[in-house]
C-alpha cells in the first residue's frame, strides 16, 4: 500500500527468513536483540517508525522471570 520499508519482527527464523524471501521486507529476529532501535537505525537510517502493528498470536510470550514460557492471555493482558 504504498510503504517505502516494511520491517518484521519475529523470534522465529523460519518465518523471518520466508517473510524476507516471499514479501521481500526487512527482517529482524527481536530474540537476538535487547533493544531493537539499532537495527531499525540500521534498516531506516533514523531509529523510529512511523507506523507499528502488534500482530500477537497464540505463540505470546509472558515477561519477566516468565518470558521464556508461552502465555497467549498475556497478549490480551
Amino acid at each position: 500500500l504504498g510503504a517505502a520499508c516494511v520491517i518484521i519482527g519475529d523470534i522465529n527464523q523460519a518465518r523471518l527468513d520466508h517473510a524476507k524471501q516471499t514479501l521481500n521486507c526487512e527482517v529482524i529476529n527481536i530474540a537476538d536483540h535487547e533493544v531493537i532501535r539499532d537495527q531499525i537505525n540500521e534498516i531506516l537510517g533514523v531509529p523510529e517508525v512511523d507506523c507499528a502493528i502488534d500482530a500477537i498470536g497464540y505463540e505470546a510470550h509472558g515477561h519477566g522471570r516468565y518470558a521464556h514460557k508461552e502465555n497467549p492471555a498475556d497478549a490480551l493482558d
